[in-house]
């Protein structure tokens, strides 16, 4: 990547680093020369090559980006072979799976898993705190949130409400006849229940 942050283009001839690669050359040639700038006359195969286009994409480089999404569409499909051993590596992967539009439907099926299998063998002896939700029982009490009854002027929880504030308790409704029974509890305190099926 530090030599990609490094590229710049020279537009004076006359002032030419010692090592140095014309634009006008083709798309692949540009990415497999690309270690020339680094070290005389070193060159990519074409694996190193995709995966430096790939970094260029990735990074949005000013430079070569555009040429990097042409080189690696021209090459679609003709450059991996998933039974090499250098694929399982999960960098790559890692790498792979946020460029989907330049891999097959089977690369990416490929790498996808291998990115997920990664992930999970990273994350194997990652410690996590489970706190189990309050299973409340009937005889026993909880703070609680409650609102007086517009109709029986009864404190009464917020569970007992259909619609907070607007609506009146449930022990109000005709069908109960419990308009005025009392509270059990106090002012910040009920017995809760969770709904269940019956088990007699």
């Amino acid at each position: 990547m530090s030599l990609l942050n490094h590229l710049t283009v020279v537009t004076n001839k006359s002032n030419l680093p010692k090592n140095y690669l014309p634009l006008n050359m083709n798309d692949s040639e540009i990415f497999e020369l690309l270690p020339h700038l680094l070290a005389e006359g070193l060159k990519f195969s074409l694996r190193p090559a995709a995966l430096m286009a790939m970094l260029c994409v990735l990074s949005r480089n000013g430079i070569l980006q555009e040429r990097a999404i042409r080189f690696l569409t021209g090459i679609k499909g003709k450059w991996l072979d998933l039974a090499s051993s250098e694929n399982n590596a999960y960098a790559f992967s890692k790498i792979c799976v946020k460029l989907p539009e330049f891999f097959t439907d089977e690369e990416n099926l490929f790498f996808q898993k291998l990115y997920v299998i990664g992930g999970l063998k990273l994350n194997a002896a990652t410690r996590i705190t489970i706190q189990k939700p309050l299973s409340p029982k009937v005889n026993e009490m909880h703070y609680d949130t409650k609102i007086q009854c517009k109709t029986c002027n009864i404190v009464r929880s917020t569970t007992l409400f259909s619609d907070v504030g607007t609506s009146c308790c449930a022990l109000c409704l005709p069908r109960y006849n419990l308009k005025y029974t009392p509270e059990p509890c106090a002012e910040d305190k009920s017995h809760l229940v969770e709904c269940g099926t019956c088990k007699c």
